[in-house]
């Protein structure tokens, strides 16, 4: 597993024995490491968020950066974020939408360990694959790479990210059973990572993904979608507030 981790503080020495430290972590807990050192450029962490697993970034920094906070932890959910030097009661008023922690010193061990492993333990488990086995072959899928699955009643069909349809011999409610929470019945034959659902049409109920699929959802399945899109709204309308 690698650990991919972004690191902008202020202070060259602090940023020093951060890196020692998650070096350690990361020897002691046999995870490869990738740290992308940004000091104070953050425009160039911005462009690098998709990749990067968990940043420690300098609390002064942010402050001047709390516009575009916002956006980009919408825009990049999975990853984790811990703000540097700043006290606890203060940072869980700034940093409401993903305060993966906090720090008052870089040179906090214990805390450092504590965070680095809650991350790895994440990645551990959403990295899970999914055992494909059909007469065309054995597949070993990505859970989070899945967009929806589609049931016709005999059969289930995978479809992923990459466009790839896996079709095997299931039901719907047993696979459901061993996909992670992210994953969400909205239809008697639909199953969708809430992850990848783009935008819910409330005239015609349907679910638009991110590949642009348009999947039906059920009277039953409706106040739940619902309640996770009014959820994005209002993320939305904070963001518009800005």
């Amino acid at each position: 597993m690698i650990l991919r981790i972004g690191t902008a503080l202020g202070n060259c020495e602090q940023e020093e024995v951060l890196k020692s430290h998650l070096i350690r972590i990361a020897i002691e807990e046999d995870c490869e490491l990738d740290i992308a050192d940004y000091r104070k450029e953050l425009s160039k962490l911005w462009s690098a968020f998709t990749d990067l697993d968990l940043v420690f970034l300098d609390y002064a920094l942010l402050r001047g950066a709390a516009d575009s906070l916002y956006a980009f932890f919408r825009q990049n959910p999975d990853c984790m974020t811990v703000a540097v030097g700043t006290p606890k009661e203060e940072i869980c008023s700034f940093l409401e939408l993903r305060p993966a922690g906090h720090m008052e010193d870089a040179d906090s061990f214990g805390q450092i360990r504590r965070l680095s492993c809650r991350c790895m333990e994440r990645l551990r488990t959403e990295n899970q694959v999914l055992q494909i086995h059909t007469r065309q072959g054995e597949y070993a899928v990505s859970m989070r790479s899945i967009l929806y699955c589609q049931s016709d009643l005999k059969y289930v069909q995978i479809t992923a990210k990459s466009g790839t349809v896996y079709r095997k011999l299931w039901k719907l409610d047993e696979l459901l059973s061993i996909l992670p929470e992210y994953f969400m019945r909205i239809h008697q034959s639909y199953v969708v990572n809430v992850r990848e659902a783009d935008a819910f049409d409330r005239t015609s109920h349907e679910l638009q993904m991110t590949d642009g699929s348009r999947l039906p959802v059920s009277r039953p399945y409706l106040q739940a979608v619902q309640a996770l899109f009014g959820a994005k709204s209002a993320v939305s309308g904070a963001d518009s507030e800005m």
